[in-house]
């Protein structure tokens, strides 16, 4: 199985927080972990944030960046997801950026896994949402 990891469960593998212990066991199944390539500035600008509060220091930072990556088998090229991610995002009146890990995984035939619960709801209650899962629903 594919599944489509969206930043919100990328950074659980590396930073401590509610659902964690659920988010890595993705890392311990043998499926498919791609994303679009969206997923980088996300992480990026996370990490930065963390670095900047002082949680992260440089090296941890640059660790947790180069680690997150290198769990993907393939990163996809948000010029090839970007018509088909306007097209849901305006279906779902959802932000563009959320609607580029649907996209991704719509045309993968693949799940996305998603920690951001108000965009799970809003695909799990619209005809996308057969390819939408929470980690909770992962147990």
């Amino acid at each position: 199985m594919t599944f489509i990891i969206d930043a919100s469960v990328a950074l659980k593998w590396y930073v401590e927080e509610e659902d964690s212990e659920t988010a890595r066991k993705l890392l311990q199944d043998t499926s498919r972990l791609e994303a679009p390539d969206l997923i980088i500035p996300e992480v990026t600008n996370f990490v930065w944030k963390k670095w900047r509060q002082h949680e992260f220091t440089q090296v941890q930072a640059e660790s947790t960046v180069s680690s997150i990556m290198r769990l993907f088998e393939t990163i996809h090229s948000s010029k090839t997801l970007s018509g088909h991610a306007l097209n849901l995002s305006l279906t779902l009146d959802h932000p563009a950026y959320d609607c580029f890990y649907l996209a991704c995984a719509e045309i993968r035939g693949a799940i996305l896994v998603t920690a951001d619960m108000k965009f799970h709801d809003k695909v799990k209650s619209s005809q996308f949402g057969d390819i939408v899962s929470s980690l909770d629903d992962l147990l």
